[in-house]
């Protein structure tokens, strides 16, 4: 593994204190004590995001070889939308909550999930603001076409999510339900619980939903 890519793995301290942390005790102290950390829930998601981080890393540095094999871009074959999926990946996989003592185990497979669900998908969104906001001391060639207006508005009130049609579930809502049906599809925890580039993918186009030019460079 590279230097840089090392670097890469080194900000999940950095996700953590800034936002995981954070999102989670909210969520926890709303669940009316339902919910609880789970036990070493930092160490399991960590080691969940390093091995997928490098994993990526590596089928990306393949594919870059097999297509064109005379040309170099290391570390930014990991950019913020893979490493914002791997973090969600991380959290679904490892998951932080769970239920208390005094839940009932039946109810344990919705709650648990869903909490799982949101938080991997707000933390992978918060990765994104972290980066385009120079936050978590990481900084972009491309900040001088970021409108400093609409970046305030995202750290106000989130990122614009594309619409549905009226009567329809969230753009969100639909998404933490993919990732709830993708796991379900994958039972073997060695393998990703959804296809983090695949998903990267959609990260990337929720960015462009909030800003009018493309923010380069990009690896997809």
């Amino acid at each position: 593994m590279s230097g840089n890519h090392a670097g890469v793995l080194q900000l999940f301290d950095r996700f953590w204190k800034g936002f995981v942390q954070i999102e989670a005790d909210e969520l926890i102290a709303r669940s009316d004590k339902r919910l609880m950390f789970a036990l070493d829930a930092e160490r399991n998601v960590r080691e969940a995001f390093e091995g997928f981080c490098e994993d990526i890393h590596k089928r990306m540095q393949k594919i870059h070889r097999d297509v064109s094999p005379s040309s170099t871009v290391g570390c930014k074959l990991m950019d913020r939308h893979k490493i914002a999926a791997c973090l969600a990946a991380a959290i679904l996989q490892a998951g932080i909550c769970e239920r208390t003592r005094d839940v009932p185990s039946d109810r344990q497979s919705v709650e648990v999930r869903l909490a799982n669900e949101i938080l991997a998908f707000i933390c992978s969104l918060h990765v994104l603001y972290s980066y385009l906001s120079h936050e978590n001391g990481y900084r972009l060639d491309d900040v001088a076409q970021l409108d400093s207006k609409v970046l305030e508005k995202i750290g106000q009130e989130g990122f614009l999510m594309p619409s549905t049609y009226e009567g329809a579930e969230s753009y969100e809502m639909h998404l933490i339900k993919a990732m709830r049906i993708s796991k379900g599809m994958r039972p073997d925890e060695k393998i990703p619980p959804m296809d983090i580039l695949l998903y990267s993918a959609i990260l990337y186009h929720i960015e462009l939903h909030n800003f009018e030019k493309p923010l380069l460079p990009q690896v997809l």
